[in-house]
């Protein structure tokens, strides 16, 4: 197995390592909003604020379903693209939700 030197070099260049680190970020991102959103939904009385959950929640499920298609497929470029675009979808969302937030 090939290690780079120095070894945090292995968290960017690394192949494996990124490809590890990609698919740990996006499982743990998934189930922290899913949680997130069950907890606020009990919560969140305003409209702007559910809609921003609901947003949220809908993104981040769209990307992690393109990121494994596009994975299954073995990477197609109209479905990459799809899965870079969904990445700007999902900021666009929490920058929203964010947003929302803080005009409580």
């Amino acid at each position: 197995m090939l290690y780079l030197e120095p070894v945090w070099r292995n968290f960017f260049e690394n192949i494996a390592t990124v490809q590890f680190d990609h698919r740990l970020l996006a499982i743990t991102l998934l189930g922290l909003v899913v949680a997130f959103s069950l907890l606020a939904r009990r919560t969140v009385q305003l409209l702007r604020l559910r809609i921003g959950l609901y947003l949220l929640l809908a993104a981040t499920v769209l990307q992690v379903v393109l990121g494994i298609t596009t994975l299954l497929l073995v990477v197609p470029i109209p479905l990459a693209a799809a899965h870079q675009g969904g990445a700007v979808v999902l900021l666009t969302a929490v920058l929203f939700m964010t947003h929302q937030l803080r005009r409580c």
